[in-house]
């Protein structure tokens, strides 16, 4: 759940910080497990930006489901700074905090395509804010790998991100200081960089990235009328967005991850999604001091945009 505030955005001593917290530090206990929250406000600045799924009210009802126990923020430059093909340059520290979900996205400005992901996405950067989280295989899934990808395809869950995903490991943690997010989007191809050094470059074949995908042939194309049939749908006006995100039921966050030293299993399965957020905050003594102070925030040092 995001938020308009300045608890959980705000600029100190030269930064900007995106930093997650406790729902109940606003509404209070009794607010998340019997109350009705209004996501959309009297100003534009504090609208609701998405209806979908569990819409613009939260409602608590106890004991079946809570209000979203956690709030955040998502900053976006829909409204303000838009622009087609540049190089984009985002320093920041990610989050040390357990179950944050930090991403630097680039967005469609409209959806000339359709919804996600047939408008495509350009994420900069994607990762997760536990210290120590392995999958079932062992590999370090926490906050020293970061992904970048492309997401694209002609509706969900039809997505080709894997023929366009980089990862990265930072032996010290992408916590642990600042690194330079980086990608240059041209109309031939985008190239992604990590502290200056070019980590991926994806170049669509002369079947655009419809071919990139693989897509199966009886699934309608979007893009085959459009005007960069190689490029589409990286072919239009997007916007930056940056948010830290907690928890999830969508996979991002598997149920046989293991945190911590210990080895835990996250507290919520993503196949119970209604009562995700309660056995998510009945666990909070577990992940909530890994938060401390501003760990648990996405601090930016700057943000630059160049047209090329």
């Amino acid at each position: 759940m995001y938020d308009n505030s300045r608890t959980n955005s705000y600029a100190d001593k030269g930064h900007m910080y995106i930093k997650p917290t406790l729902s109940t530090d606003q509404y209070g206990e009794h607010g998340i497990f019997h109350g009705e929250i209004t996501l959309d406000g009297t100003l534009p600045i504090d609208s609701c930006t998405n209806p979908k799924n569990l819409g613009c009210k939260r409602i608590g009802n106890y004991p079946k489901s809570i209000v979203n126990p956690t709030i955040s923020a998502k900053i976006r430059t829909v409204h303000s700074f838009y622009f087609q093909y540049g190089r984009v340059h985002v320093r920041a520290k990610i989050p040390s905090g357990d179950w944050t979900w930090p991403s630097i996205s680039l967005l469609p400005r409209f959806n000339k395509y359709g919804p996600w992901p047939a408008s495509g996405e350009i994420r900069l950067m994607e990762s997760r804010g536990n210290v120590i989280l392995v999958d079932e295989n062992g590999k370090d899934i926490g906050s020293n790998r970061i992904t970048s990808a492309l997401h694209f395809g002609p509706y969900f869950p039809y997505n080709g991100y894997e023929n366009a995903l980089i990862e990265r490991v930072h032996r010290s943690g992408f916590d642990e200081k600042f690194h330079l997010y980086s990608v240059e989007w041209t109309p031939d191809n985008i190239t992604f960089f990590l502290d200056d050094v070019p980590t991926k470059v994806i170049t669509p074949p002369e079947g655009g990235f419809w071919e990139l995908g693989g897509f199966d042939r009886s699934v309608p194309n979007p893009w085959e009328n459009s005007d960069n049939q190689r490029m589409a749908p990286f072919d239009q006006k997007y916007f930056l967005a940056l948010n830290v995100a907690v928890g999830g039921t969508g996979g991002h966050f598997p149920d046989t991850a293991l945190n911590g030293p210990n080895k835990k299993r996250k507290p919520w399965v993503n196949a119970n999604s209604q009562s995700s957020f309660l056995t998510f905050y009945n666990a909070r003594r577990e992940w909530y001091p890994t938060w401390a102070d501003d760990k648990a925030a996405l601090i930016i040092d700057y943000i630059e945009i160049y047209a090329i």
